[in-house]
């Protein structure tokens, strides 16, 4: 016979769904059948509303991170290529003699390379940008000729909008970053609260059998998980009205593992050791979320559809 344990969280939305299932009980059951000592309530009612709090501004940060990467990246892709065929045209120039090949130093380049600097970075972009920026009116007034196709002002231009949507996404990671760190501060508080709580659960079951007890203190959020043969779920995602699979979805087992995105037949497939009652999540772009129940035994295979609903 297998042995079946007690398993921690040890994600994000696992220490919250544990937090959440306890609060839950413990406001809907009479005083007789609190199994929580009042001193892990107080802990308890101070943990959960802030570690959700902190889960939810990490996500709106997460997201802003998101989108701030969508415009960083094209942005300095741009200016990357501007600066690049600048010294590029201007290199060929010194070949043909419309400029000298002195002329570099006003841009911080090695008179006697002719090469592009690298620039795969944000840092080698911002910097041989400022330094074209910065060189290239001095070259001019020194008696150098004008760059053509592309001018110093199609350069400054792809560049300057790149420095604005840099500084607006280095806000947003540092927002994010700052998020994270807040969320990790109440992680050990979190842990010592849910740990409190499962044992309480489990001296207030422990006369019971051992099925009775684990039914029991999962309603409060406990998890267990077989040694033995893995359960398989496998999720199939459709539109509620036409029944087509949405691609795009994605699925989990709330509380247990981290969301995996359907193929292309709207299909995925989850693989746990956890057992008992748990909730099956799906969600997609443009549809709202949906949340179902499945009892999940050792070994068992599960063929579910959730649907969802098009907003």
């Amino acid at each position: 016979m297998s042995t079946i344990s007690r398993k921690k969280p040890n994600s994000i939305d696992g220490r919250f769904s544990a937090l959440q299932k306890a609060k839950n009980r413990h406001d809907s059951v009479p005083p007789a059948q609190d199994v929580l000592t009042a001193a892990t309530v107080t802990r308890l009612d101070l943990i959960f509303p802030k570690y959700q709090t902190a889960m939810n501004d990490l996500a709106v940060a997460k997201a802003a991170s998101g989108t701030s990467t969508g415009t960083n990246s094209p942005a300095l892709a741009k200016s990357a290529l501007f600066t690049n065929h600048f010294i590029q045209v201007f290199n060929l120039g010194v070949t043909r003699g419309v400029y000298t090949k002195e002329q570099r130093a006003f841009f911080g380049l090695d008179i006697n390379q002719a090469s592009v600097p690298d620039l795969k970075s944000e840092a080698d972009v911002l910097m041989w940008g400022q330094k074209l920026k910065d060189g290239d009116p001095l070259r001019v007034t020194a008696g150098g000729a004008a760059m053509a196709n592309p001018t110093i002002a199609q350069c400054n231009t792809a560049y300057d909008g790149f420095v604005t949507i840099n500084n607006a996404h280095l806000t947003t990671k540092e927002s994010f970053d700052l998020a994270q760190e807040a969320l990790d501060a109440l992680t050990t508080e979190a842990d010592r609260v849910i740990l409190k709580v499962w044992d309480e659960a489990e001296t207030f079951y422990n006369e019971e059998t051992p099925a009775s007890m684990r039914n029991n203190c999962r309603l409060w959020g406990v998890v267990y998980v077989s040694q033995g043969p893995a359960a398989i779920v496998n999720i199939t995602v459709e539109d509620n009205v036409t029944g087509v699979p949405i691609t795009t979805a994605f699925a989990k087992i709330e509380g247990v593992n981290d969301e995996k995105p359907v193929d292309a037949d709207g299909k995925v497939k989850l693989t746990t050791h956890v057992v008992g009652d748990e909730i099956l999540v799906a969600n997609a772009p443009d549809y709202i979320e949906n949340k179902i129940p499945q009892t999940i035994e050792e070994g068992g295979i599960y063929d579910v559809v959730i649907k969802l609903t098009h907003v």
